[in-house]
Formats: structure tokens, sequence, C-alpha cells
């Protein structure tokens, strides 16, 4: 019988056990304190250390850094995401962190707000690559390190024995409910797979139709293999929301539904799948009850999918549900306390509540991150055109100017200049029709100049257009601030209860 204290010992022992002294008392608790020592002590694998591992309830993983000179920054990045994925099945808080220039570890963990980081990168020597990871926590030594040869065959097996050693070192258990293991492809696959989700994340037409390519060919590697077929999914939904990309809104919906239903034919517990399914029930087929039932069941098979939270808050702010929407906002940034657009639609919740202040302080401090950055540049022009800063409001679009399409750029532009009673809004309207001949311009563009303009029949007509060409950006038109003048007319209310929103909770 093993016993927890000296004093459990003593007390089942019985009064004879004090009679035996205080050094055979004394000596008891050394030998437990010893053996509790003992049970704390890990073995770290692959480098043959030990060490004691504190208690950890939240880890952030790093991108994988190539060697210097090394063209694989989309396996290493690649395979940091995958190891993100393998440790949500434990139970443990898991964060993704997007690259970083901070490079003091103590800030970098407290920006995180995660108890350890897990870092890792490979090296070349012999004409051997390696990867070395490592759990990290600052100001202190390393609570594991594993290090693992870069050999093709292993590579797309490598983020779930990571993953797995790394929960073993800190005695972390598989999470409750977690879906088993996924599918293990071949390495060709898994190199085009990777390739097509670093494109697919940089979100520009010619970036996202890229991504299908690779998609295409890792499926065509391996059959079985559900992850590009997700990817395809998120890619071609892009390709259908402005400025992202010039699909039309009905072939857009075919195409993301066709690639989500074929990832969840080959993995029905893909948490990725049921999120695009859910994304796509909401932009273009507005049926909004199954929209929330696939977000719910991605979220029951990953809580910790930060991209599942993100979408479910742009579904429940176009529903009207603030309140949530900001706590699912808030969740999916713990989860990745460093993406860009997560920060920046934190504002743009505010800004359809109609808190402008609140959402150019916002985006005033995503912006301290990445002054270029366009999605918060130009969501920074609108709300300060709300404000009536309507100069400071066109030089902040300008900067976005260069990274996105001419179609948006003249869109933002020509509705800050009818707001600000400027005779040139009149004129980049001409000209936005003129480019939609050759790019596709969303008729919700159209509808926001005219209603600035206070040309309400013109207005309604583009969006009746936009119901009918079924076009994504039409989700947001029941909380859109900009259009409160159209509200009260009859044209509008129809549209409104075409779409079947549910009453606002």
């Amino acid at each position: 019988m093993r016993f927890a204290t000296a004093g459990t010992m003593e007390r089942a022992l019985g009064g004879s056990a004090r009679d035996l002294g205080r050094g055979i008392h004394w000596a008891i608790g050394a030998l437990v304190a010893a053996a509790a020592l003992v049970a704390l002590v890990v073995s770290v694998p692959r480098l043959g250390r030990t060490l004691v591992a504190p208690r950890v309830g939240s880890i952030a993983v790093m991108p994988f850094v190539p060697a210097a000179g090394e063209d694989s920054v989309h396996l290493l990045e690649g395979l940091s995401t995958d190891v993100i994925r393998e440790l949500q099945r434990f139970d443990i808080e898991v964060k993704r962190a997007s690259a970083s220039t901070v490079s003091d570890p103590r800030v970098l963990q407290q920006r995180l707000n995660a108890d350890a980081m897990v870092r890792g990168s490979s090296s070349r020597a012999d004409g051997t690559r390696k990867l070395r990871v490592a759990v990290i926590r600052a100001g202190a030594r390393d609570l594991w390190a594993g290090e693992y040869g870069l050999e093709d065959v292993a590579l797309p097996s490598l983020a779930r024995t990571i993953a797995q050693e790394i929960a073993t070192a800190l005695r972390i258990g598989v999470r409750p409910g977690a879906p088993g293991p996924g599918h293990q492809t071949n390495y060709r696959a898994y190199d085009a797979y990777l390739r097509g989700r670093m494109l697919s994340e940089k979100r520009t037409p010619a970036d996202l139709m890229r991504s299908l390519d690779f998609f295409k060919q890792a499926a065509a590697l391996d059959p079985d293999y559900a992850e590009p077929w997700a990817g395809m999914s998120d890619s071609y939904m892009a390709l259908g929301v402005p400025p992202f990309g010039g699909l039309r809104p009905v072939e857009a919906r075919r195409l993301a539904k066709e690639a989500a239903l074929a990832a969840l034919d080959r993995d029905p517990n893909l948490a990725e799948a049921h999120t695009s399914l859910a994304w796509a029930a909401a932009l273009y087929d507005w049926d909004w009850t199954a929209a929330e039932t696939r977000f719910k069941r991605a979220l029951d098979l990953n809580p910790q999918y930060s991209l599942a939270h993100h979408w479910y808050a742009m579904f429940l702010t176009d529903m009207g549900r603030f309140d949530e929407a900001t706590a699912a906002m808030r969740r999916a940034e713990a989860l990745e306390p460093l993406s860009l657009l997560i920060h920046r639609d934190v504002a743009w919740i505010a800004f359809c509540r109609g808190r402008y202040d609140d959402a150019i302080a916002q985006l005033r401090q995503t912006l301290q991150r990445d002054p270029g950055y366009a999605a918060a540049l130009t969501l920074l022009a609108r709300a300060l055109a709300a404000t009536g800063h309507h100069d400071e409001a066109l030089a902040e679009l300008e900067k976005a100017r260069a990274d996105i399409s001419p179609g948006s750029y003249l869109s933002f532009r020509g509705y800050i200049e009818a707001l600000a009673g400027d005779p040139r809004a009149s004129e980049t309207l001409a000209e936005l029709r003129r480019i939609s001949a050759t790019e596709y311009v969303t008729p919700y563009y159209f509808a926001l100049i005219h209603a600035a303009l206070g040309q309400r029949q013109a207005a309604l007509t583009e969006l009746e257009r936009a119901y009918l060409e079924q076009d994504a950006t039409l989700g947001s038109i029941n909380v859109d601030p900009r259009f409160q003048p159209l509200r009260a007319d009859p044209r509008f209310e129809a549209i409104i209860a075409r779409m079947r929103f549910p009453s606002r909770q």
C-alpha cells in the first residue's frame, strides 16, 4: 500500500507509529517526498535528457522555421499547423501563433497568454535534414525537446508523432470526445496539400486559383485524403466573395459545396469540412438554421478550431446577435492571438453595431502591428467616413489601393465621396460600371454608393439584383448600418423577408 504523505502513513499505523520517534518520522517523510519527485520526472524522447514538467494548461505553437536557404517554408509551416491539429485532440488549450516580429520570448509568451510555447527549426548537416522541436517556457530551461529526421517518407506522420510525444512529456491525456487520429497520406500528396494551403491563406485571386491546382493534385495523388477537398471548398468560397476573387456567386456556391461534401465523404468527423459547409449555407444558401447546426457540429468535433469560432462569430454578427458574436470572436482571438484578421473582425462587429469609435480604436491597434494591412485600412476608411472624417478616410483607403482589386477600391472610394457630398462620386460610380464589364463587382457595392448619394430606388434595384445572383455579400444586409436610410422602404423589407432572417434575440 502506498501513502500520499508521512502523516497518512502514521495515522494508518496507529499510535505505535508515533512511538517510533522523530527520526523515523522524518525518514518516512523524506522517502515519500522522493517518491513524489520521481513521479514528476519525465523522460524527453530523442535527446536523452530528463526534465521535471510543471503544470501546463495552455500551449502556443509557433511556425516552424526552415534552415537558411531551404525551399521548405510551406512544409514546415504546414507541419506546425498539423501539430496544432494533433495537439487539439488532447486536454490542453492550444493556440496558433502566426509569425511574429517579437524576438523577446518573455514578451511573446505574455502576448500569446500561454503557459509555454512550441518552437521548431530545421537544420542540415552531412546531407541529412533534421527538425528540432522544443517546448519552452520564457526564462526557464526547455520543458521538452525532440529531434527528428526530415525524411520524405516519414513527414506526413511526423506531426502526430511530435504531438503525442509532447502530450506524453507533459502528462496530458486525450480530450474526452475527441475524434481519433485522421488519415495518413503519402509525402507527395501532403506536399501538394501544404502548398495549396499556404497559397489559399494569402487570399489574392491569383493565389487562390493556384491553391486549387495544388489541392486537386493532392486529391488525385491520394483519393482518400479529405483535407484537400476542404481546402478546395474554402478557396472556392473565397473566390466568390469580394474583394478576394471574381467567381460568380452561383458558381462559387456550387463548387464550394461539392468540395466540402466530398471531404465529408472521406472523413465525416473533419471539423474543417463541417465549417466549410456551415459557411456555404450562410453565405450562399441563406439557410441560417443549417449554418448554425453545422458550426456547432464543427465546434463539438474540435472546440479549439479557431476558424470555426471566427466564422461562427461572423455568422452571429449577420444574425444581429452581437454579444454572442463578440464572445465567439474573442474565443477565436484567444486561440489565435496574433491573427490580424481576427483582430480586424472584432472591429467589424463594432462597426455593424454602429459603434464607430470602438471600431476605429480597434483598427488602429491592428494597424500598429501591420501598418499596411489592407483589410484593416479599408474598414478604417469606412468607419472614419461614418464619423464624418472623409479626407482622413480617403487617405487611409489610398494606403490599401495596391493590395485590393480595382473594383473594390472604386467602390469604397465612391461610397466615401458620396457621403462627403463630393461631386466626383458620380464619376467614380460611372468608372465602376465600366470596370464591372471585365471584373465581377457585387451589386452590393453599387447599392452602397447609390444609398450614400440618396438614390434610394437605384440602391434597392441593386440589392434586388444581388438577391437574384445569390451574392455572398448580401448576408450582412440586415445589420449593415450603411443601409439604415432604406430600412423603412417596402422593397427593402421584402428583401429581408425573402432571405428569411430569424428575429433578433
